[in-house]
C-alpha cells in the first residue's frame, strides 16, 4: 500500500508542476502571440515572426494532443510527458 501512496504522491507532485509551467508557458505565449500577429512587427522583425511562428505551431500541437487526452496525469506523467516538452 505504502508504495502506492508514493507512487500516487510522485504523480501528482509532477502533474503540479506541470500545471505550473503551463501556465507560465501560456501566459508569455498569449503577450508575444500579441506581438508577432499585429502585422508591424512582423514586419520589423521578419526573422523572429518566423521563429514565433514555429512555435506557436508547435504551442498548438501540445495544446491539441492535451485537449485529446482528457486524463491529466497521462499526459503530465504519462510517455512523452508534458514535463518532457514544456521549457
Amino acid at each position: 500500500f505504502r508504495d502506492q501512496v508514493q507512487s500516487w504522491i510522485q504523480k501528482l507532485s509532477s502533474v503540479s508542476e506541470v500545471v505550473e509551467q503551463w501556465t507560465v508557458v501560456q501566459s508569455l505565449w498569449i503577450y508575444m502571440e500579441a506581438v508577432f500577429l499585429s502585422g508591424d512587427m512582423a514586419k520589423q522583425l521578419p526573422q523572429d515572426a518566423k521563429r514565433f511562428a514555429g512555435v506557436d505551431k508547435s504551442y498548438m500541437r501540445l495544446t491539441a494532443r492535451a485537449f485529446e487526452t482528457p486524463n491529466v496525469i497521462l499526459i503530465c506523467h504519462g510517455s512523452g510527458t508534458m514535463r518532457e516538452t514544456l521549457p
